[in-house]
């Protein structure tokens, strides 16, 4: 297993000095995780991310990325960390190919043609940020986080606010793209192809681990009056190519994981 890549003992965080936003006696995630981090809002998965992120050095307790203090963390091993933000932060009047070849420029090109490809971004490329869907600016945005095939990918909620064909390609990315890579996902619901550590906050306190979560998957396609359902992405991916609308998909809600695990105890 190696030594873990990230590091959390003893971590406390608060805005206000009277109320802890986060209390974390241990965390460790490992070279190759695929973490979800789960819990209602306010229950500090958001700072948790901003403060591995450097953004929020104002913490007591010990955490490290990479060995270093996020805060302190040297611009040679910050190239080697993906960041997707909750909310789309994308420069207005630049077309989506230069802000990606931007990235490429301070990270590298490794892997530049597959994300492109796994994230169905092709035909926005040479479009304006500002005019593309909510969906689009979410796939290029997660398309600058992985890029340059980094060590470490931070994403805040990134299934929120999308059409459910964006998520189905950014899941699709996630389960195919930098198979040795850690990731720490924020997110009320579980990729469907990953098998994932699940980490459960509940007001800013860590309630639950478990190990080798993996998510069930079934989607809904239509096309004219003829209605099919698959349980493999690959059939998705063909049917869309095909024309197919994808109408319904449903993987194993995460909650639901922890509730079955809360009621074995």
């Amino acid at each position: 297993m190696g030594e873990p890549v990230i590091e959390i003992d003893s971590l406390k965080f608060s805005y206000v000095r009277t109320v802890n936003v986060l209390d974390i006696e241990s965390i460790n995630i490992f070279r190759g995780d695929k973490v979800v981090l789960i819990g209602p809002n306010g229950s500090g998965k958001s700072t948790l991310i901003r403060i591995l992120m450097g953004f929020l050095p104002n913490y007591s307790g010990d955490v490290y990325v990479l060995g270093y203090r996020p805060e302190t963390l040297p611009t040679r091993y910050r190239v080697r960390i993906g960041y997707t933000p909750e909310s789309p932060t994308l420069p207005k009047d630049v077309a989506a190919r230069d802000y990606l070849n931007l990235v490429a420029d301070i990270r590298g090109d490794r892997g530049y043609r597959d994300v492109v490809q796994y994230l169905r971004i092709e035909e926005v490329m040479d479009k304006r940020l500002s005019e593309l869907s909510m969906g689009f600016k979410r796939r290029v945005m997660i398309a600058a986080s992985l890029i340059g095939e980094p060590e470490i990918i931070f994403m805040d909620e990134p299934f929120t606010n999308i059409d459910i064909e964006s998520r189905f390609y950014i899941e699709y990315a996630l389960s195919r793209l930098l198979e040795g890579s850690t990731y720490l996902i924020s997110t009320h619901s579980l990729p469907f192809t990953i098998s994932s550590k699940g980490i459960l906050l509940l007001q800013g306190r860590l309630v639950a681990v478990l190990d080798d979560v993996v998510g069930g998957f079934k989607a809904w396609l239509r096309f004219g009056n003829e209605r099919v359902v698959v349980d493999s992405e690959e059939e998705v991916l063909k049917l869309l190519d095909d024309g197919y609308r994808l109408e319904h998909m449903e993987c194993n809600s995460i909650y639901r994981i922890f509730k079955d695990y809360f009621m074995g105890k």
